[in-house]
């Protein structure tokens, strides 16, 4: 089962950039839709969408290699 652990890894950024991001700050950024940054904030995910993964990695700079993000765990 693939998870989401945007949140926390959204509270780090926080702490890291020292200032809140809001989802609003990243729907404007990103073009995704609110409600699916809400999805991916409460793990209610079920798609983990190329495109999706995508902007939020240009989003959060994340750089190439395992995104900080997702967490495999199996059933």
């Amino acid at each position: 089962m693939i998870k989401s652990t945007l949140f926390e890894y959204w509270n780090q950024k926080e702490i890291e950039l020292g200032h809140k991001i809001t989802v609003a700050d990243v729907v404007r950024a990103t073009g995704l839709q609110r409600n699916t940054i809400d999805s991916w904030l409460k793990n209610k995910t079920t798609r983990y969408d190329k495109p999706v993964i995508d902007a939020l990695c240009k989003y959060f700079k994340v750089p190439p290699g395992p995104i900080p993000f997702l967490k495999y765990e199996p059933d």
